[in-house]
């Protein structure tokens, strides 16, 4: 009996270990999309909110503003295939703090990380 929980408590031991190995690592993203969104009936303090949800995340960059009309343009590294992948990415760091009705994402383009100039 206690070889058998020695065993059961080395190898959940040896998954957690190897789990944080995992989480520790770069993860190489092979694709680049930049995103345009806009939030609809903003104001300034709600744009400030979005641009820091999604400054949490590690691989995402906001390369534009404008308080003025609620357009954020962002790239985001990632693995996706489909522009939808990343829609969903983008409202599922949003959908906390702002309701989804209000993000209109208006332009994804996605491009490879390999093939850039």
């Amino acid at each position: 009996m206690k070889n058998y929980i020695l065993t059961l408590t080395l190898i959940l031991f040896s998954f957690t270990f190897f789990g944080f190995h995992i989480k520790a690592g770069k993860i190489d993203y092979k694709y680049e999309s930049t995103v345009v969104l806009n939030i609809k009936k903003h104001s300034s303090e709600e744009i400030q909110v979005a641009q820091s949800l999604l400054l949490k995340s590690s691989n995402i960059s906001i390369d534009y503003q404008c308080l003025a009309s609620g357009v954020i343009v962002c790239k985001i590294s990632h693995n996706y295939l489909q522009e939808a992948d990343v829609k969903q990415f983008v409202y599922n760091a949003l959908s906390s703090k702002i309701p989804v009705s209000r993000i209109s994402i208006l332009f994804v383009d996605i491009h490879s990380k390999t093939n850039q100039c």
